[in-house]
């Protein structure tokens, strides 16, 4: 559910009542006089984090003895998204897994404000990112690195550690790829990683069934997308030369 907010940011912010012995939520704009008394410290500015990422919302200031609720709001669409939290104890905290689906690009922010409404304050931007894109190379060794997509054989694919990234923390049971990333053409990878390019980092070698992998005529780029183990979406393109099957197979 998307709750709007107008030019003079006033979100709906929901309230519980009772009617009839029954819990209803309802939606109440923010006072309008209202006096910002909190200061979300957490997120940072310019924070960057993936679909899924878990974090903690913290503030300061209001009055210890008031509850709290907070909102998790999209900037960019004006809209606050979810409630992670309502009627919580002004702890100062409070530990959240953001949604696993976000609009990557966009500026989002927290709001933190009082049950009573009558004290507020807007936490600094951040935004996500969907999918980090990483270093993998077909075939390695070969150049071009030539696909016959009727092989009933396998390709070999390294998945490529760097400085920020870590191959070895791929999570095998997401891996797809080819024509599209999509494809689930993994057969297996090697349990030992290797330094297959000579720069010191260990690489994942993961084999993948050829015919699986779907490849066209005319396509030059073979796709890998996964997750890590910690949840963040990767994806990886190497160049691909697609050759016809030979006449004598």
């Amino acid at each position: 559910m998307i709750w709007t907010k107008d030019a003079a940011r006033r979100f709906l912010v929901p309230a519980v009542f009772l009617s009839c012995g029954m819990a209803v939520l309802a939606f109440f704009p923010i006072l309008a006089l209202a006096q910002p008394g909190f200061v979300v410290t957490s997120p940072i500015a310019s924070s960057v984090f993936y679909p899924g990422q878990g974090i903690t919302i913290t503030w300061t200031g209001g009055d210890p003895t008031w509850n709290v609720d907070l909102t998790f709001a999209d900037v960019d669409l004006n809209a606050a998204i979810v409630a992670p939290a309502l009627n919580i104890p002004n702890s100062g905290n409070f530990p959240w897994n953001f949604p696993s689906t976000v609009n990557c690009g966009h500026t989002y922010e927290f709001y933190v404000h009082n049950v009573q409404r009558t004290s507020w304050a807007y936490g600094p931007h951040f935004s996500f990112v969907c999918e980090v894109p990483i270093g993998i190379k077909i075939k390695p060794g070969s150049c071009p690195n030539t696909i016959n997509p009727k092989s009933e054989g396998m390709l070999l694919v390294a998945i490529l550690s760097s400085s920020t990234f870590d191959a070895r923390t791929v999570d095998q049971s997401t891996l797809t790829f080819g024509r599209t990333g999509s494809e689930h053409s993994l057969a297996f990878c090697n349990p030992n990683p290797e330094d297959t390019n000579g720069d010191g980092l260990l690489n994942l070698l993961c084999h993948f069934n050829t015919a699986q992998a779907q490849f066209l005529p005319g396509d030059t780029v073979g796709i890998l997308r996964a997750k890590t183990t910690a949840g963040q979406s990767i994806i990886a393109t190497d160049s691909v030369r697609i050759v016809p099957l030979k006449k004598s197979q």
